[in-house]
C-alpha cells in the first residue's frame, strides 16, 4: 500500500503538480474544436506514466484524458472547469485512473487488460453525469473503446441516479441507491468497477477539505460527507479483498479533518455516519431483491446482459 500512501500523502503535492503541468500544457493549445487525438502529446503522456502504467492500448488512453480535458473546456464556456481546490477539474479523473492502477496492483490483479479496463474506467467515469456523453457512439466509436468500458461508464453514473429510493434511515435518495449498488458490487465478477468506485471517493473526500477551508461548511455538507462514508464501507463489505481501504479513507478523513478548526466538524461527521451505518444495513439487506430486480430492468432496457458484470 506505500505507493498509495505516497498519492494520497506524502507525495499528494507532487503528483498533482505534475498533473497540473501537464494540463496547463494541453489547455494552452487546444480549442473547442481540437480532435482528441492531437490533444495529448507523447511527452505529456511519458510525465503521466511515472505514476502509472499506461503502455497497454496508449492511443486508448491518450484519447480519454484528450477527451476529458478537451470537454472540459465546451463545459466552462472556453475556460478549463475547475475543483473546489482551483486545480483542473480534469485532474481528478486522471488521479482516479491512477489511484485504481495501484489498488488493482496491491490487491493481485495482474492481468494487463483488467489493469487497463480500470485505467479507462477511472478516466471516463464522469463523462456522463458531467454531460460528456450522452450516447454509445461517443465512447465506442469516437474513443475506440468497447462496450464493457461504456456500460461500465454507465453503471458508475447512470443506475444509482436512476432509482428515486426512500430510506428510513435519513439517508438520501442519492446516496442509498450508491449504497445499495456498493453492496451489490459482491455479485459482480471482478473488482473493476468496485475499484474505480473507491478511488472516486478518495478524491471527492480530498477536494472537500478545501471547501472546508473556504467556509463554515454546513449541516448538508457534514450530512454528504457521512454519506460517502456510508458508500465506502458497502464497497469495502461487499468486496473482502478492498476491506482494508474503510481504514485508509479514514485516514484521509482524519487527516482533512485534523486541525482545530475542523474538529467539531469531524465530530459532527462521525457522529452522523455512525448514526447512519447503524440505521441503514438491515435497511440495506431488506432492499436488495427490489435493486437486483431494478437493475436488471435497467440493463435490459440498454440491451445488456447482466452476466457482462454480475454473477446474480
Amino acid at each position: 500500500m506505500q505507493k498509495l500512501n505516497d498519492i494520497y500523502f506524502s507525495g499528494r503535492d507532487d503528483l498533482i503538480e505534475e498533473v497540473q503541468a501537464v494540463l496547463n500544457d494541453i489547455y494552452s493549445r487546444i480549442s473547442r474544436d481540437t480532435p482528441i487525438s492531437q490533444i495529448v502529446s507523447d511527452e505529456n503522456l511519458d510525465l503521466l506514466s511515472k505514476a502509472v502504467n499506461f503502455d497497454v492500448h496508449k492511443d486508448q488512453i491518450r484519447n480519454a484524458i484528450g477527451f476529458q480535458a478537451r470537454e472540459m473546456i465546451k463545459a466552462d464556456n472556453g475556460e478549463p472547469k475547475k475543483r473546489y481546490s482551483g486545480n483542473f477539474y480534469a485532474t481528478h479523473p486522471i488521479c482516479v485512473a491512477i489511484g485504481s492502477e495501484i489498488i488493482a496492483k496491491d490487491i493481485g490483479v495482474n492481468d494487463p487488460n483488467k489493469r487497463d479496463r480500470i485505467i479507462k474506467l477511472g478516466l471516463l467515469h464522469d463523462v456522463i453525469e458531467e454531460g460528456f456523453m450522452t450516447s454509445r457512439e461517443g465512447i465506442v466509436d469516437e474513443l475506440g473503446l468497447n462496450e464493457y468500458i461504456f456500460h461500465g461508464v454507465e453503471l458508475l453514473d447512470v443506475v444509482p441516479r436512476g432509482f428515486d429510493l426512500k430510506s428510513e434511515s435519513g439517508l438520501s435518495s442519492g446516496n442509498m441507491a450508491y449504497a445499495l449498488f456498493a453492496y451489490s458490487f459482491s455479485k459482480m465478477k471482478d473488482v473493476t468497477l468496485p475499484i474505480v468506485e473507491l478511488n472516486d471517493r478518495f478524491e471527492q473526500l480530498i477536494d472537500y477539505d478545501y471547501l472546508f477551508k473556504r467556509s463554515n461548511p454546513a449541516n448538508r455538507i457534514i450530512t454528504t460527507m457521512a454519506e460517502r462514508r456510508v458508500v465506502v464501507d458497502a464497497i469495502c463489505d461487499a468486496h473482502p479483498k478492498l476491506s482494508i481501504y474503510g481504514e485508509f479513507y479514514a485516514r484521509i478523513e482524519k487527516r482533512m479533518l485534523s486541525d482545530k478548526r475542523a474538529k467539531d466538524i469531524k465530530e459532527l461527521c462521525v457522529e452522523k455516519s455512525e448514526e447512519l451505518l447503524a440505521k441503514i444495513k438491515d435497511e440495506l439487506c431488506g432492499r436488495e431483491g427490489y435493486f437486483k430486480d431494478k437493475l436488471n430492468e435497467h440493463l435490459r432496457s440498454k440491451g445488456i446482459s447482466s452476466e457482462m458484470f454480475f454473477d446474480f
